[in-house]
């Protein structure tokens, strides 16, 4: 699931009018505002900004509203916002699902743009940790170690995304037998603060990373080359690398 491309969604609530194809709508003049999540996360905001900045182009009124991602499902569930338009499937998908079906919010699909999440680091670290990119080399306690703070010695730290992404990176350290600890990060920004700070001092530095994104896409970095995934991988220890856990 880490290392295959996903694809982002769109969600609108039911109602909203006719800009749901704004190169086919009529110019209007509304009032009434479409309201569209932004979450200080670039590769979803670009999609937020671009639409919304066409939909004023063709006489809509619109307004982005700064919204935490997980907040974004409820929100359009309670119209206080009309657009999501970045929602994965690999984050909270249940509950969007669950909404889905219950016929309050409407789902339109892929919006087309590719995007890939999982394990980073800047391509430095391979001379400190031999083996990278293939995931086994992080069962090394000298690699790990390379890692390490002040918190989680002697385990290395990983900067993981903020709790409510679900990235289950911890429960895949353990299953793996790789002595890392991860530690979530309060919001995106925080996650690619704290990354950047390392990069920018030459750091050994581990991570949750996605593309597209400015600071993903602009520094040397690879993924963690994982098993590839099936659905057995949550329920039947037996199908993976570790018996014991799924």
């Amino acid at each position: 699931m880490l290392n295959k491309p996903l694809t982002a969604l769109a969600c609108l609530v039911v109602g909203l009018p006719l800009a749901l194809n704004p190169m086919m709508a009529e110019a209007v003049d509304t009032t009434e505002p479409v309201r569209i999540s932004v979450i200080d996360s670039s590769d979803a905001d670009m999609i937020a900004y671009s639409y919304g900045l066409l939909l004023r182009e063709i006489g809509y009124n619109v307004e982005f509203i700064r919204i935490d991602y997980s907040a974004q499902i409820p929100a359009l569930e309670t119209q206080d916002i009309d657009v999501a338009p970045a929602i994965w499937d690999s984050t909270g998908w249940t509950s969007i699902t669950d909404a889905v079906q219950a016929g309050v919010v409407v789902n339109f699909g892929s919006t087309g743009i590719r995007i890939r999440e999982g394990w980073w680091y800047p391509s430095y670290v391979k001379e400190a940790c031999p083996g990278l990119p293939d995931w086994s080399a992080l069962q090394s306690e000298a690699c790990a170690a390379i890692f390490a703070t002040v918190e989680t010695e002697p385990r290395g730290r990983f900067i993981d995304a903020p709790a409510d992404w679900e990235t289950d990176a911890q429960m895949r350290f353990d299953a793996f037998g790789m002595p890392l600890e991860a530690i979530s990060s309060g919001s995106a920004v925080a996650l690619v603060a704290t990354m950047k700070a390392a990069v920018d001092q030459n750091e050994p530095v581990i991570g949750w990373g996605f593309t597209p994104h400015w600071f993903f896409d602009g520094v040397d970095g690879e993924y963690v080359e994982l098993p590839a995934f099936e659905d057995a991988c949550y329920d039947d220890a037996a199908w993976g690398v570790n018996t014991d856990a799924t």
